[in-house]
This record gives structure tokens, sequence and C-alpha cells, in this order.
């Protein structure tokens, strides 16, 4: 349930907490059923990664372009196996992995974080957002995905792209400019119960390649009989 002092600008608190139990089925849906046909691009945002593959990939997401980032990933946990494997690596060893995708001066940052989160974890990944994110530097929506994809908790992702694609969704009960602490409130309140590995990958995706800043496109989506952005363009 949203709560009172999550919505700003005296939009009222029953309209929001309305849209969002007349469509939240399906929305679930929408997203699942397309997730299902269109397999996520990242292979360590699906069922049954561990958090050391993870972790791997968004940082791999963040350092690099999305172009590049699936083949550093793989590259990079076939030679390094675990989170010890890397930390017991030589910083060569990490170098030279990284240099034929030019991005060989991201290893020293590699190794101390990789140490200074075994470190956090005594000897293991850290289990929690705070001591994530106090020993690794990653940003919210990234920690959440790690503990979503890796440990299976069920959180929802919110990133950037997420959260202008929830906005869109409810403009017409939103602020122009919403907190994020609402959005994430939103995603929570979206997240089901089940398959929420599958329905935060494909939200992910959804978001950046079909809910565009700047070119959406809606036709193709598999919500947008339900949102308020994609009914005004009309």
């Amino acid at each position: 349930m949203v709560r009172q002092n999550e919505v700003e600008s005296g939009r009222p608190l029953h309209a929001l907490t309305e849209a969002l139990e007349v469509r939240r089925r399906q929305i679930q849906e929408g997203v699942l059923s397309w997730t299902t046909n269109n397999l996520p691009r990242y292979p360590w945002r699906q069922s049954g990664r561990t958090p050391y593959e993870a972790l791997i990939g968004e940082v791999c997401l963040k350092e690099t372009s999305s172009g590049i980032a699936v083949p550093v990933y793989q590259h990079f946990v076939q030679r390094f196996l675990s989170i010890k494997a890397v930390a017991e690596a030589g910083e060569d060893d990490l170098t030279d992995i990284l240099s034929s995708f030019g991005i060989r001066q991201y290893a020293q940052r590699i190794k101390m974080m990789v140490k200074s989160l075994l470190k956090e974890g005594k000897g293991d990944l850290p289990r929690d957002s705070e001591s994530f994110a106090r020993a690794s530097g990653l940003e919210h929506h990234r920690i959440r995905a790690i503990l979503c994809f890796g440990y299976g908790l069920p959180i929802a992702v919110i990133d950037a792209n997420v959260s202008r694609m929830l906005s869109r969704l409810f403009s017409n009960t939103l602020p122009s400019r919403p907190a994020q602490g609402l959005i994430q409130t939103i995603g929570e309140n979206l997240l089901p119960y089940g398959n929420f590995q599958c329905y935060n990958s494909g939200l992910l995706e959804l978001a950046e390649v079909v809910c565009q800043d700047e070119l959406p496109q809606c036709p193709r989506c598999p919500v947008g009989d339900v949102c308020d952005y994609a009914e005004a363009l009309s």
C-alpha cells in the first residue's frame, strides 16, 4: 500500500492506490509474458545466478557499454570462477583479461572492491544492501539487482529506465517529478509474489529497449493498454 507521506504536490492518495490495484495484475502478467518470449540480454539477470555472477555482471554493465558488457562478463567469470579467485588473482591477470576489451584501467578498481567486499562479508559477499554499498560503492539499483538475482530476495529493482517507465505508467496520478522513494514504493507494490526474478529482469529490459527516453515504442509495449503516457499519445 502506498503511504500518505509518499504522495506529493497535493495529488490524492486514493487515486494512485486505486490505479495500482486496478492495473497490478495486468502489468505483472504483461511483463512476465513479454519476458517469456524475450530472453534478457544480460545473463546475470536470469534466474539461477550466483551472487558472484550477479556482482560481476552489474560491475561490467556499470563500467562498459551495454554492447560489450556481456562478452566481458562471460570471459571474466570463465577465467575467475569465484569471488575468492578474483581476490587471489594478480593484478596482471585481471589486466590481461580486461585489456582485450579496452578497459584495463578497471583492474585495480575491481581488485580493491572485491577485497573490500570479502572483508565486509567476513570471507564472503555481504548479504545486506548497507554492507554491500559500504564496501562496493555501487549504486542502489545495482546492489538490489545483485540481492534479487544473486541471493533470490524478492525486492524491486528500480534503475533510471524503470523509474521513467513507472512514472509514465501512472503519470495521471503522480507529480510531474515524483520522488525516487515514491517510485520505489510503486515498484514494490507491483512486484509479484512469485517469479519476481523473471519480472524484474523483464521490467528492466522493457524499460531500456521499449520505453525509451526519446523514442518510446508504445505499440510494442505489453502494458501499453494500462499506461497513462501511451494513452495520452494515442
